[in-house]
């Protein structure tokens, strides 16, 4: 049989691969619920620069220890990290990576909230660059899987609108929840910090587990 015209003949990098989870309402649900956790994630991340006076003040922190808790406990962990756990997403499971590394930040969040020096707190921060380092290589690479070459573009772009709205909301919620704690108590950076992780005080979390948790099912096969 006569091949078809030659301005209809498609590439093969323009086919969806049937072997992946092509532009599927699962698939774009998937990124729905990654662009959700890159929002908590940069929230997460974040909310720190609200509250460094009060924590300076509670914890008794030099200038150079408040740095540290901004700067390398985070950002410099963050940055290492994010090359093994791209490599990590490359042969594992990537929606076990996510969920493990959602687990991690947040219990660290936790421990932030509950750090009773600079040793306890730096050690908090660590663990939270850590988890969320493990985010944004292996969301990329399972919505790079779910999605044909045509459309991978735009999923990738709604996967990163996580990370305006999450400085966004970090600045805006933040500041409120802010407001509200410290009629509380002196340290209410304390309940403030854990607030972003805690299920009792914040629906965030538990809401992302069960989202995450229906995601899981849907792209068992990735």
């Amino acid at each position: 049989m006569a091949e078809g015209a030659e301005g209809n003949t498609l590439l093969d990098d323009d086919r969806p691969n049937t072997e992946q989870n092509v532009s599927t309402a699962a698939s774009w649900y998937t990124v729905i619920v990654l662009c959700l956790a890159l929002l908590i994630s940069f929230t997460d991340r974040l909310v720190i620069n609200l509250v460094v006076d009060p924590i300076r003040a509670d914890l008794i922190l030099t200038d150079f220890e408040v740095s540290l808790l901004q700067g390398a406990g985070f950002a410099v962990i963050f940055a290492l990290a994010t090359l093994p756990c791209g490599r990590l997403a490359d042969w594992a499971n990537r929606r076990n990576v996510i969920m493990t590394g959602i687990a991690l930040w947040s219990v660290a969040t936790i421990a932030c909230g509950v750090a009773g020096d600079f040793r306890s707190f730096f050690a908090a921060r660590v663990a939270v660059g850590l988890g969320e380092a493990a985010l944004i290589p292996a969301a990329s690479a399972l919505i790079f899987d779910s999605f044909s070459s045509r459309r991978r573009g735009i999923a990738l772009g709604i996967f990163s609108l996580g990370a305006a709205f999450g400085t966004g909301v970090a600045m805006f919620v933040g500041g409120g929840r802010l407001r509200q704690v410290k009629r509380l108590s002196s340290s209410g950076w304390r309940i403030f910090d854990a607030d972003f992780a805690h299920s009792r005080r914040s629906p965030i979390l538990p809401t992302l587990t069960v989202l995450l948790g229906v995601t899981w099912v849907w792209t068992s096969d990735l």
